[in-house]
């Protein structure tokens, strides 16, 4: 018995590239086009903000070296399964997910997806809050660290 890795519970017919590109599964990356070296260097600056001077530069100067020798990334899908994935992602009656067991993908319809989060969302386990929770718990987060024995260089960094 095969194992199927991706099911199709619309009526739209997938291509064979669509198909061959789901089947690598979600979590699978897709080598970019190109070296992101904007978001390489923003996310470099964004860590080294809180070093002294001098190693903040080193690590700049090294970056850069890098990223000075490096080359584009092999390709790993073909044309037509990367033009398939552009063409599922533009296409707005359909959406692609994980299945609830199984490492699958499952294509459906924008719609019924939205009608089944619908009623899931009716039952009343769920409610809709008042407020947006994350202040007081990140206040109440930062006032437990502030009480604990943790190292305050710790606690600063969590």
């Amino acid at each position: 018995m095969t194992k199927k890795t991706v099911v199709n519970l619309s009526d739209v017919p997938l291509e064979e590239a669509a198909f061959s590109a789901l089947s690598k599964g979600l979590n699978f990356a897709v080598a970019p086009v190109s070296v992101p070296v904007k978001d390489i260097l923003c996310r470099v600056e964004k860590v080294i903000v809180t070093l002294p001077v001098e190693t903040a530069e080193e690590i700049r100067q090294e970056t850069v070296r890098i990223l000075k020798n490096s080359c584009k990334p092999k390709d790993n899908l073909t044309g037509a399964e990367r033009r398939a994935l552009r063409s599922l992602k533009a296409n707005e009656t359909l959406t692609v997910l994980p299945a609830d067991k199984g490492n699958a993908a499952v294509v459906l319809y924008t719609s019924d997806y939205n009608r089944k989060i619908a009623a899931i969302l009716e039952d009343k386990a769920y409610r809709k809050l008042k407020k947006d929770p994350i202040d007081t718990i990140e206040s109440k987060t930062v006032l437990l660290l502030k009480k604990s024995p943790i190292a305050e260089e710790v606690c600063q960094q969590l």
